[in-house]
C-alpha cells in the first residue's frame, strides 16, 4: 500500500496495512503514523499554503533550540509534525495504543474525555458527523439564500460589475432595451416620436 506522506522516526512501528486498507475505505486520503511512545497520528493528508507555511515556522524553531533539547521525544514529534505539516497532513486524532492499533486504543489520553474504542469504529463517527455537519451547513446556506434573496441580490451585482466593466459604454442599450417609443426632442414620446422595432 502507498504511503502519502514520507516520514522518518528512530523509534517507528510499522503501520499494520490492514488497519490502514480499513481506514482509507472510509477516506482514501488518511495517513496513520507512529511518533513514538505509543503515540499514533490519524490525518488527512489534503496539502495547502497554510500547512505548509506552518510546518516551516515549527521547523525553524525546532533547529534554533539547543542540541541537548533536539533529542526530547517531544521535540522529535514536534520536528515530525512539521515534516508532516509540509506534505499537507491534518491530524485528525491522537491514539494511544501500546499494543497493537488494530486493537483497543484510548482516543484523547490524558483529558477528561478520554476513552477506549476501536480506530476504525472511531474514525468512521467521526468522519459520518463531519460530513454530516458538511451537509447541514450547506443546506443552511441554501435555505439563507433563499430567504434573503440573495440569489437575486447576486444576480443584480452582477449585472452592476457587467456595467462597471463596460465603463458604462453600453448603456444606452440598457436603457433603451425596454423602450418603444421615443420622442425627437428629448425622449418624450409625445408628437414626432417613433417605433423603434427589434431593440
Amino acid at each position: 500500500m502507498q504511503r502519502l506522506v514520507q516520514f522518518d522516526n528512530a523509534e517507528a512501528r510499522p503501520t499494520p496495512l490492514l488497519l490502514l486498507a480499513d481506514l482509507r475505505m472510509i477516506d482514501p486520503q488518511v495517513e496513520l503514523v507512529y511518533v513514538g511512545e505509543g503515540r499514533w497520528w490519524l490525518g488527512a493528508i489534503k496539502p495547502n499554503d497554510e500547512r505548509r507555511r506552518k510546518g516551516e515556522l515549527i521547523a525553524k524553531q525546532m533547529d534554533m533550540l539547543p542540541i541537548e533539547h533536539q533529542k526530547l521525544p517531544t521535540i522529535q514529534r514536534n520536528k515530525m509534525l512539521a515534516r508532516l505539516l509540509m506534505q499537507g497532513f491534518a491530524r485528525i486524532e491522537e491514539y494511544f495504543a501500546p499494543g497493537d492499533p488494530s486493537g483497543d486504543v484510548i482516543a484523547q489520553r490524558g483529558t477528561d474525555h478520554e476513552y477506549h474504542c476501536l480506530m476504525v469504529r472511531d474514525f468512521q463517527e467521526r468522519d459520518f458527523v463531519f460530513r454530516s455537519e458538511e451537509q447541514r451547513k450547506a443546506k443552511e446556506a441554501r435555505v439563507l439564500d433563499e430567504v434573503t434573496g440573495a440569489e437575486e441580490k447576486r444576480a443584480s451585482d452582477a449585472n452592476f460589475r457587467d456595467y462597471i466593466l463596460n465603463d458604462g459604454r453600453d448603456h444606452w442599450h440598457r436603457q433603451a432595451r425596454d423602450r418603444k417609443n421615443f420622442g425627437r426632442g428629448g425622449m418624450t414620446g409625445g408628437r414626432g416620436s417613433g417605433l423603434i422595432l427589434g431593440v
